[in-house]
């Protein structure tokens, strides 16, 4: 787990796994909130099974391949401080570890896993992608690194792995931040782009350049709440009876909206 300022979701979502993980390696990248305290509180409760490391100002990929050294098994799942998962049901993280523990250790796997995206609030998803792939599962091998490709992180492993592709979504991304986070957001990977391109842009220095340049706004409030009413426009309705149930983890925030 790579984290950054993750104080809402990062208990839930480690609670959601830290029964399936023989090890949990998380880096801190540099966190200004509460993230530290909560995970120090979860070392002591899991201890010895979940490892914090201290890791600021570190590049993603850099962070990546740091943990990737550090890790201990044969078998590596990167997940992030924002995922659930379902521990109950008829599709549930129990069964993933099963089903990962049956595959042939005669060969050597990627496995790209399918996601349910929440987005904006619990109860929406994103109306363009309400599920998503990403390669997060994968067999250990010293071979095996992560990359940068323009502003994308890439896992980059030998041409003998065997590409496997999971449609049932055994976890979410609650991709719920704050209105601010949410704004930041919107313009992140065209930021990393303006970078990548040799430009010398803040990330605050180049919001402040967009949002006069495409909406004619000079206050950041403003951006912000633009933003939040274009993202209502792209989300939709979560509907239990096509994605399955909600993680039992995430049934206490949901009886909080009733």
């Amino acid at each position: 787990m790579r984290v950054k300022n993750e104080e809402r979701w990062i208990e839930t979502s480690i609670k959601s796994i830290v029964n399936i993980a023989d090890e949990i390696i998380i880096a801190d990248n540099g966190s200004t909130d509460s993230t530290l305290e909560v995970v120090n509180r979860l070392v002591v409760q899991y201890s010895p099974k979940i490892v914090l490391y201290n890791l600021p100002g570190y590049d993603i990929c850099d962070l990546s391949n740091a943990l990737l050294d550090k890790t201990h098994y044969y078998w590596v799942l990167r997940w992030d401080a924002d995922f659930v998962a379902r521990t109950s049901g008829e599709i549930n993280i129990y069964d993933f570890r099963k089903r990962i523990l049956s595959l042939s250790r005669q060969k050597y796997y990627v496995i790209y896993l399918n996601r349910i995206n929440l987005y904006v609030d619990l109860l929406h998803q994103w109306s363009d992608h309400p599920t998503y792939f990403e390669n997060y599962m994968h067999v250990f091998t010293e071979e095996s690194c992560y990359k940068r490709f323009g502003m994308y992180e890439v896992l980059v492993t030998p041409d003998y792995f065997k590409r496997l592709v999971w449609e049932e979504p055994y976890f979410f991304h609650v991709d719920v931040k704050s209105d601010e986070r949410m704004f930041l957001r919107w313009f992140w990977t065209d930021w990393l782009e303006a970078i990548s391109r040799g430009e010398k842009y803040g990330l605050n220095e180049y919001i402040c350049f967009r949002i006069k340049k495409d909406w004619g706004l000079n206050k950041w409030e403003d951006g912000v709440a633009f933003v939040k009413k274009e993202l209502q426009k792209k989300i939709v309705k979560y509907d239990e009876n096509k994605y399955g149930p909600y993680p039992d983890l995430l049934r206490p925030y949901l009886e909080t909206l009733d």
